[in-house]
């Protein structure tokens, strides 16, 4: 399981009268997230999934991968898909990594796909469905 990609959430933080305060960030490792769903406690045959709101894979206890790495030409001048990315190659490498996440309904683990079929899609306050 990759130890990489990181993923970082951050916040703008306001006072009461609606004047930003700061900013706060969090990072963490995604694989180390999947570590800890794999080493939860749970009854047989539990599977516990994290994901983000466009449906994509953020950590799996499953055994089956939900990160897929592939090395590619730098510069890269594909089309990268909305649940990749391409990493900046250091310095004078010859190669990037493509990145991807599994969607929910691609994945390999079969409840999941059929969760994501049977989802209903939520609407933000104020926007129609």
């Amino acid at each position: 399981m990759p130890t990489l990609p990181l993923m970082d959430l951050n916040a703008a933080v306001y006072n009461e009268s609606g004047v930003l305060l700061g900013i706060t960030s969090l990072s963490f490792e995604l694989g180390a997230i999947s570590s800890f769903l794999a080493d939860l406690v749970t009854t047989e045959n539990t599977v516990s999934v994290l994901i983000d709101n466009e449906d994509l894979l953020l950590a799996s206890s499953y055994a089956d991968p939900y990160l897929t790495s592939v090395d590619i030409p730098k510069p890269y001048t594909g089309t990268v898909p909305s649940n990749c990315l391409v990493s900046d190659s250091a310095n004078d490498a010859t190669l990037s990594i493509m990145l991807c996440r599994a969607h929910m309904s691609t994945y390999s683990y079969a409840p999941l796909r059929e969760l994501a079929s049977e989802r209903p899609t939520l609407v933000k306050s104020g926007q129609s469905g």
